[in-house]
């Protein structure tokens, strides 16, 4: 039986159930009170750490100034807005009840601070825990959905 199960699928899914695991409780928070004043988060390494698959350069730049973009502009936007919630999760618990300017910051902001930390120097491999059951269960091993994602 073929797989239909695309790449793009398969992306797709592991972002949107890795996002719904960390969301409770991945310590992406703003100030305890008053307005909200996001902030970039540390890099728990040295940009030029992840040569050479992705150079300094290129992370320099996504976190200084995309990124930022994301936090600078989710500031502006709360300060005008008036909105006072300086907890991330629950801006994006509540994410449908903002203009699309709100949800795509504060997404971007949030996407952007997990994927920071899901990258590190001589990461890779075969995963862990449920993420190798769920491979496992639906490719049947971690080496054949390599053949079939990377095919």
């Amino acid at each position: 039986m073929e797989n239909s199960f695309s790449r793009r699928d398969f992306i797709k899914a592991s972002a949107l159930t890795t996002a719904g695991v960390l969301a409770a409780g991945s310590g992406l928070v703003a100030a305890p009170h008053g307005d909200p004043n996001f902030s970039l988060p540390e890099i728990p390494y040295d940009l030029k750490s992840l040569e050479p698959h992705i150079d300094a350069l290129t992370m320099e730049i996504h976190y200084t100034k995309h990124h930022k973009g994301y936090v600078d502009n989710l500031n502006k936007l709360c300060a005008e807005m008036h909105i006072h919630d300086s907890n991330l999760e629950n801006i994006l618990a509540m994410v449908s009840r903002f203009p699309q300017a709100v949800r795509n910051n504060a997404g971007g902001h949030w996407n952007h601070s997990f994927f920071w930390t899901i990258m590190k120097p001589n990461g890779g491999g075969v995963p862990k825990g449920k993420m190798l059951e769920a491979i496992n269960t639906s490719f049947s091993s971690f080496e054949k959905f390599k053949e079939l994602f990377f095919d």
